[in-house]
């Protein structure tokens, strides 16, 4: 189940399933295997394997006897008598060495070889029915699980294996005791047992084969599907340290991926306690914080008004940055005679211009126009020597080399209109 878009929940679920319960049965510190179907000698380093799984003893034959088109047995009755009948649960006998840190002494007959010390290790996992609690989280709609609990209860067929070797008669007993068999005649026990078997195989199918590393190999050989787990390190291609404890919790990952079928033919839904929650964003406004804020904005913009206005009233005049200002504010025939050559900014530019310090100012003439306003002068940029501080509400006009007279600027103003008439039009 999902909680819904934007929704988080949380909930406990408890049920029954199969589950291995694990233990180690020898490692470099009790180098005694005991009943295990392997030792510590085929594990690094002495050995040339880094992981040796033994988990198809006495699997589950199929077919048990030769079978039609329908899967029926091709023989009529009388049929063997422990035809379907489960008489044990393969067990996972699993050996991995653990590759540390710790550098082998020189005098070693390992150092050479694999370098660090490697550490065997062999245990078992016996297939169990099991009692889990998980907690399951939704975080819209990702789902995490994490187990509160397990108790193994016993084993899913509890019987032990007589021999080891292979016998293709079917009417052999291979485990005892056969009170313990899980025979077709309880319909429901057997379904539970099977699908539990085939929930192992699935499993089994993964861990089975061996991962090696031969004296004239410097890299390593995987005959196992367990390489393309998680429960193989990419960087080193050697199983993880923990091996034991990640083969139990990638079975249980199994069981709770199932939970996501919703076409199971067996399924089983129940009721449960959920904690229901969503992350939101909420705006809280305090008055003293808001009017803070607004204030100091208010304030800061309140300055710089006051300190434009000063400027304004202390210069005697607005302007702004348009280029028509800018282009009748800055003519000077000096100029002019330093830039001859790279008027339109192209290089080489004069060296000259380079170093000329530039001041703006009014132009000083030798004889200013008069005017009925007082001397009429002109504000343009110049060498620092040639112009002086303005004036506050002065009277600047054009240059006088292109006056007509004292009296007058040169051209008639009905021209200068039809000019801008003209321009504007365009």
């Amino acid at each position: 189940m999902a909680c819904g878009e934007r929704w988080n929940c949380t909930y406990e679920i408890e049920f029954e399933a199969p589950g291995y319960k694990c233990d180690e049965i020898a490692s470099s510190s009790t180098p005694d295997a005991g009943s295990a179907p392997f030792n510590l000698s085929m594990l690094a380093p002495e050995g040339t394997n880094i992981y040796y799984a033994d988990v198809t003893a006495k699997e589950y034959k199929r077919p048990q006897v030769d079978t039609n088109e329908k899967g029926m047995p091709a023989e009529g009755p009388p049929y063997p008598d422990l035809l379907g009948v489960f008489q044990s649960e393969p067990v996972l006998w699993i050996g991995h060495s653990v590759k540390t840190s710790k550098p082998y002494d020189k005098a070693s007959p390992y150092a050479a070889k694999w370098g660090v010390v490697h550490e065997p290790k062999i245990f078992k996992c016996v297939s169990h029915h099991t009692n889990y609690k998980f907690e399951m989280k939704y975080n819209d709609t990702v789902q995490t699980h994490t187990r509160k609990s397990r108790e193994f209860v016993k084993p899913v067929i509890d019987t032990t294996v007589l021999r080891d070797e292979d016998d293709d008669d079917i009417d052999d007993v291979v485990a005892e005791p056969e009170a313990n068999f899980i025979r077709p005649i309880d319909a429901q026990k057997y379904k539970e047992t099977a699908s539990y078997h085939v929930m192992g195989q699935l499993l089994r199918n993964f861990l089975a084969g061996q991962v090696s590393k031969n004296n004239s190999e410097a890299y390593v050989v995987t005959k196992s599907d367990i390489s393309e787990t998680r429960l193989v390190n990419p960087q080193t291609s050697y199983p993880l340290e923990n091996l034991m404890d990640e083969i139990q919790n990638t079975f249980e990952d199994m069981l709770i991926t199932l939970m996501s079928e919703p076409h199971l033919v067996v399924a089983d839904s129940q009721s449960v306690n959920c904690t229901k929650s969503r992350s939101v964003n909420v705006f809280v406004y305090h008055r003293e914080g808001l009017w803070t804020g607004y204030a100091l904005a208010v304030a800061v913009t309140l300055a710089s008004i006051l300190i434009g206005a000063f400027a304004m009233y202390q210069n005697g005049v607005a302007s702004d940055t348009l280029f028509s200002r800018i282009m009748v504010t800055t003519r000077n025939p000096t100029l002019d005679r330093l830039s001859v050559g790279a008027c339109l900014g192209g290089d080489p530019f004069p060296k000259d211009l380079t170093k000329t310090k530039l001041r703006f100012g009014v132009l000083l003439e030798e004889d200013p126009r008069d005017g009925p306003l007082g001397k009429v002068e002109h504000c343009c940029f110049g060498a620092a020597g040639e112009v002086k501080d303005i004036v506050k509400h002065g009277t600047y006009a054009g240059l006088k080399k292109y006056r007509k007279d004292e009296e007058e600027e040169a051209g008639d103003v009905s021209e200068k209109e039809a000019l801008l008439r003209e321009y504007a039009q365009e």
